[in-house]
């Protein structure tokens, strides 16, 4: 900053400390269990047989529902903040043949979801509850599938019902929609009838149990990741001799395991995932297409199908077949027109329209250029173009690209290599303005990655071992990755969001191959993924990728010289187990629930069953204790348990035959750290200083206004749902004086405004759709407190789950708010320094001389999770030109002195050993006339401490130019100062106030003009 008359340089130095947490699990105290037993005999219950009970997540609202033999209301609630009321009736009345059997509660829309049967019509009932306000009726799929028996919430506002006919059904109900019936397609044959479905958010697995009189129990899975693409597994988890007839069940989050209960039989169920691998996906197929090559497939997004037309087994082939991923089976298509028969021709589906488009392809006529669609709905094939400005061609590659919302076209055969680019858009091909043009191949692979808006190319013919890659705007461009797959042709590519890149697989050049290798955009680098269950050796074969990244192949021709018919994926298996717990020929369990984890009570399951049974779960030692229950009757059940989160304590209910129930009262004591799976994580959070050393427990120098040194807040984010659905990541900084536990601020500073309170000073932004980094606090042009530096702060995905988000700034005045001594004050135990993560929770941010910082990641549902920080200034000195007297002037004749202005006060801030010191630039010098000068001793200044070095009262003169000849204003030592704008804002020696004079002898012959120069203050600390 400059002025007329002076100029600034201004020194600054910080220390900025940082400590680091590890999430570690404590000690368990042993508990006492659930204990204590008491009566439970609301009116609502006389003729009320209770089948489930669910509570809200803030544990206020219990709700009940069942079947009311009376036919005036079958759901009551139960307000824990209002406990003199009791229970009360919804405000609903359902018909008299209404049967209500399960109920769940998601904490997303904070909707309790009821669902049961009409017992007159045998159509399902679905009904929401949002309390304090009305009853939603959904409409269900109807069909004879059965009663809906039990429902489990699912994050991003899902459910799943199931029936006891063995079907299962999710619902989305913001959209509103239903979604699948297919699970009786993946179950055993037989009638098998579910009774219970839990979620496990460890695995993002439901799982359903059941059974019947005539088969064991089973136990069913399924994936939930993704809304349209859900995948069953059976399991039979029962011992043969038992026949369980699992009827409820319950998922542990905190220990990874459920519990099933059901005739006689208490079961332990453990879900392992394995990691995506190969193997045979059609093994439930009665039928398949022959075997083949050069034929395409194209899974078709929300549909679950992947649609395979064509391909050579000695002969043209011109069959339509259709692959259900959920029952994981081929049904042959019969459409009235369809393409001629063909091979060497490329299919891709274009998520905008819903259909599959087909283009080219070598038939017995030769090659052509015709293009078709496919709906998956309707099953029909329309020919929409029969030419294109592409031409005839064979072995060419196609992709749909988001970002366009059109299907690319690229290269392939005709009378020699091609590299035309065109797209399709619903009606017709046009002709892409490439840039850079691509190189001149065929029987290439090609996918678009719709995360970095890039189409990533690799191989084919001519250029076996290249990798290229398309840019909207630039057109091709070939890439050097430090490591690249080996050479091929005739192999096939597809984007996987679980690879995070584009996937290739098979092919041939000196050799067939059998490998899969990914490529990452942000880190340009291929990667080999090495599966244990490789398929066959394969080239000229059809690959897709579906839902969760999976990747399917189908066809092709193999190392032994044959075509090929199975249908591969490389995706995730589960693998169920069950372990029996209790096994008694006189009881029957009808329920479960575990108690939540509390930082007061430790998780315990209950278990209820016939003639009043209770028994509870310890789940360190997997047993099984009897409850006593004195209220318990021969031939009165209870079917349903629900568990309150603990306070001081917590409680149960456990009800069931009409007449009442009891109340279970936990006393449980305990320390347990878990990590919540649905929410996303800040893994860790680290500082480091503008050299890029870590400055965990160390020091930073911090220069106000030079840009020269910068802080790096680097941080890793995880979610299980995967990157793609973080929306934005947030980075506030704030001083509080050292309040304990209060988290990031809402009011927000104006450069040294409001001292002493809670002042929201910093705030930067990345927003994942479109990239948009942004400073959004401070805003004030021309006294920025921090400045981000865009371009060292990035977000970078670098799996599936995890991504590494920078943001870099530099600090600036803001930081006078927080002195920081050279040693953090606050109590032993409230800061946690191991060597990674390092961050905090909020309980910790209370040191008096640090900066408070949260870093706050959030989903697409709005979950959020924060990790928190302390920086601190070490030392702190700042001037600014507003800071300083204004410009000096006035006259006098030659030989006279002359007082240039009135004497105004140097302002400067500083908690430590500092020194103010001021030079002049150049000499005075003539404005009119440049030779004209007058001497550096010419100039004197005059108050400050300059009595220190000279006589009281009068002035010193320089001797010269430069800082060499500096002259020492004011000197202070002593203990550090808090120079927050409430203690001190203006220093000038010793803390005093004082002023700054200038006065200058103007030499005798001096000629008359007017003489001007520069001074120079420079504030600097020990």
């Amino acid at each position: 900053m400059r002025s007329v008359w002076g100029t600034l340089a201004v020194c600054l130095a910080a220390l900025v400390v940082l400590s680091t947490l590890s999430l570690q699990p404590g000690a368990r105290a042993e508990d006492s269990g659930a204990t204590a037993v008491e009566p439970v005999v609301p009116p609502q219950f006389a003729n009320l047989e209770v089948r489930d009970i669910a509570w809200s997540a803030n544990n206020t609202l219990c709700v009940v529902v069942g079947i009311d033999w009376s036919a005036t209301g079958n759901c009551a609630f139960y307000n824990d903040t209002n406990t003199a009321n009791g229970w009360q009736p919804l405000p609903f009345i359902v018909g008299a043949n209404d049967r209500l059997l399960g109920v769940d509660y998601d904490p997303i829309s904070n909707y309790f979801v009821m669902v049961g049967v009409n017992t007159g019509t045998f159509n399902q009932l679905v009904y929401l509850w949002y309390p304090g306000s009305t009853w939603f009726t959904i409409a269900t799929p109807g069909g004879a599938y059965g009663a809906f028996m039990d429902v489990a919430c699912i994050p991003a506002t899902r459910f799943m019902a199931i029936t006891d006919q063995g079907f299962a059904f999710y619902y989305h109900y913001l959209s509103p929609t239903w979604y699948y019936n297919e699970t009786k397609g993946a179950l055993p044959t037989g009638a098998v009838s579910l009774n219970n479905v839990m979620y496990d958010p460890n695995d993002g697995i439901v799982l359903m149990s059941g059974g019947s009189t005539l088969t064991n129990g089973c136990a069913y899975g399924a994936w939930t990741q993704d809304l349209f693409a859900e995948r069953f597994y059976a399991f039979n988890v029962g011992p043969n001799s038992s026949f369980p007839m699992f009827r409820g069940g319950d998922w542990c989050q905190q220990y990874d395991y459920g519990v099933l209960a059901g005739n006689r039989n208490i079961t332990k169920i453990t879900v392992d995932t394995d990691p995506y691998n190969w193997f045979e996906d059609d093994i439930y197929s009665a039928t398949s297409p022959s075997a083949r090559r050069e034929s395409t497939i194209a899974y078709c997004g929300g549909s679950g199908k992947i649609v395979l037309f064509g391909g050579w087994n000695g002969t043209y082939m011109s069959d339509t077949w259709e692959y259900n991923v959920f029952k994981k089976t081929w049904t042959k298509m019969n459409p009235a027109s369809y393409p001629e028969g063909r091979y060497g021709h490329a299919m891709a589906y274009d998520k905008n329209r819903m259909e599959v488009i087909l283009y080219g392809g070598q038939t017995s006529g030769g090659l052509q250029q015709d293009t078709w669609t496919y709906n998956i709905t309707s099953g029909i094939w329309l020919n929409r173009a029969s030419s294109s400005p592409l031409g005839i061609l064979r072995d060419h590659a196609m992709t749909f690209c988001d970002s366009l919302g059109r299907v690319v076209c690229y290269g392939g055969y005709n009378a020699g290599a091609k590299n035309d680019m065109a797209s399709w858009g619903g009606a017709a091909w046009a002709t892409m303005s490439v840039g850079s043009p691509g190189p001149l191949t065929y029987e290439h692979a090609m996918a678009y990655d719709p995360y970095y808006n890039l189409i990533v190319m690799f191989g084919g013919v001519g250029f076996e071992g290249s990798t290229y890659v398309y840019n909207f705007t630039t057109g091709w461009a070939a890439i050097s990755p430090p490591t690249i797959p080996p050479s091929r042709s005739g192999h096939t590519a597809a984007y996987s969001s679980y690879l995070a890149g584009v996937a290739i697989y098979g092919g041939q050049y000196s050799g067939y191959l059998d490998d899969v290798w990914y490529y990452n955009c942000s880190a340009n680098r291929w990667y080999s993924y090495v599966p244990c269950n490789l398929p066959a050796q394969l080239a000229t074969h059809a690959m897709t990728a579906g839902y969760n990244g999976m990747l399917y192949v189908f066809g092709g021709y193999n190392s032994s010289g044959a075509d090929h018919y199975q249908t591969y994926v490389l995706g995730r298996q589960l693998d169920v187990n069950g372990t029996v717990l209790s096994d008694n020929a006189t009881k029957t369990w009808y329920a479960v629930c575990w108690y939540p984890y509390t930082a007061t009570a430790d998780t315990e399951a209950l278990i209820v069953g016939n003639d009043g049974n209770i028994s509870r779960l310890d789940p360190n030692v997997t047993y099984i204790q009897p409850m006593e229950n004195p209220y318990a009757q021969l031939g009165r059940h209870l079917y349903a348990v629900g568990c309150k989160a603990p306070t001081s304590p917590g409680y149960a209910f456990a009800l069931g035959s009409p007449g009442g129930g009891v109340k279970i009262n936990q006393v449980s004591a305990g320390s347990q750290v878990t990590v919540g799976a649905d929410v996303p994580h800040v893994v860790w959070l680290n500082l480091n200083n503008s050299a890029g050393s870590p400055i965990n427990n160390g020091k930073i120098n911090v220069d106000s206004g030079s840009y020269s040194s910068y802080v790096v807040m680097d941080a890793e984010i995880y979610s299980k749902w995967g990157t793609a659905n973080f929306t934005q990541i947030d980075l506030y900084g704030w001083h509080d004086g050292g309040s304990t536990g209060v988290d990031q601020p809402v009011t927000m500073g104006n450069g040294f405004d409001a001292p002493g309170a809670e002042n929201l000073r910093l705030h930067y932004r990345y927003t994942v759709a479109g990239g948009i980094l942004a400073q959004v606090y401070p805003n004030h042009p021309g006294d920025l407190e921090s400045v981000l530096w865009n371009g060292n702060s990035f977000y970078n995905p670098f799996n599936f789950t995890s991504a590494w988000v920078r943001f870099s700034f530099w600090p600036m005045k803001q930081f006078r708010h927080a002195p920081g001594p050279p040693v953090w004050t606050e109590p032993a135990g409230s800061r946690y320094s191991y060597a990674v993560n390092g961050q905090e929770n909020a309980s910790a941010l209370n040191d008096p001389y640090s900066w408070d910082f949260k870093l706050k990641v959030t989903l697409a549902d709005g979950m959020n999770s924060s990790a928190y920080e302390e920086l601190g200034v070490y030392k702190y000195t700042y001037i600014g030109a507003g800071n300083l007297p204004g410009d000096q002037s006035g006259s006098g004749p030659p030989g006279g002195t002359v007082y240039l202005a009135p004497t105004g006060n140097v302002s400067f801030v500083s908690n430590c050993n500092y020194s103010l010191k001021v030079y002049m630039d150049g000499l005075l010098r003539g404005v009119n006339d440049a030779n004209r000068t007058m001497p550096a001793s010419a100039l004197g200044v005059m108050g400050g401490d300059l009595q220190n070095w000279s006589v009281p009262g009068t002035q010193a003169h320089f001797n010269g130019t430069g800082s060499a000849n500096a002259l020492y204003l004011f000197a202070w030592s002593g203990g550090y100062l808090s120079p927050r704008a409430a203690d001190v804002l203006t220093h000038t020696g010793q803390g005093a106030v004082g002023t700054v004079g200038w006065r200058c002898i103007v030499p005798m012959g001096t000629a008359e003009d007017r003489y001007s120069t520069t001074v120079t203050f420079v504030l600097e600390h020990d």
